[in-house]
């Protein structure tokens, strides 16, 4: 049986190109249980960023601060334990992220876009 996740979500939006979308898609890492999903509004040009897990039910809160065509910079939250940390997106090519973390813990990740 799957166990139960929470998904939280934050919107903003940007006046960004429309090459900025590269970032869509739904990014895991092999270093985390945590996946990033990400979505693009081509016409609002808004972001959503859904942090979620299906090992750990922890709640995650996103607030986009920063965007350009290849970097998103976001404050990550989770209430339940005040874990706070400053997250950049960089993208690498159409199938790789780098995820650098700064706060609670500071190290960079690797993750990969699956292929729907």
């Amino acid at each position: 049986m799957l166990k139960n996740y929470n998904i939280n979500q934050m919107s903003l939006g940007f006046g960004e190109s429309h090459e900025s979308n590269k970032f869509e898609g739904l990014w895991y890492s092999d270093k985390t249980s945590f996946h990033t999903l990400i979505t693009h509004n081509e016409n609002s040009e808004f972001y959503t960023i859904n942090t979620f897990s299906l090992e750990d039910d922890t709640v995650v809160l996103e607030h986009i601060i920063c965007t350009t065509s290849d970097r998103l910079e976001l404050v990550s939250f989770a209430p339940e334990n005040n874990w706070k940390i400053n997250i950049a997106y960089t993208i690498v090519n159409d199938t790789i992220m780098k995820a650098t973390f700064n706060g609670a813990t500071s190290e960079t990740l690797v993750y990969k876009k699956f292929k729907l």
